[in-house]
């Protein structure tokens, strides 16, 4: 796999939470993958909350 493609398969959204909810589950520390999971959560609502906003204005 060439860097770039490796470097976002290791913090692509899904990944990152599912290593939180593998960490729940095992016990393990989750304040890492919480964070990197909540960002990703967080950030992809606010993207798709403005672009309905902008559609939902232009009709």
């Amino acid at each position: 796999m060439p860097g770039w493609l490796r470097a976002f398969a290791d913090v692509q959204p899904v990944s990152v939470t599912v290593d939180a909810v593998r960490a729940l589950v095992e016990g393990g520390p989750i304040e890492h993958w919480l964070w990197q999971s909540l960002v990703w959560i967080v950030g992809i609502l606010v993207v798709f909350f403005v672009l309905g906003v902008r559609q939902y204005r232009k009709l």
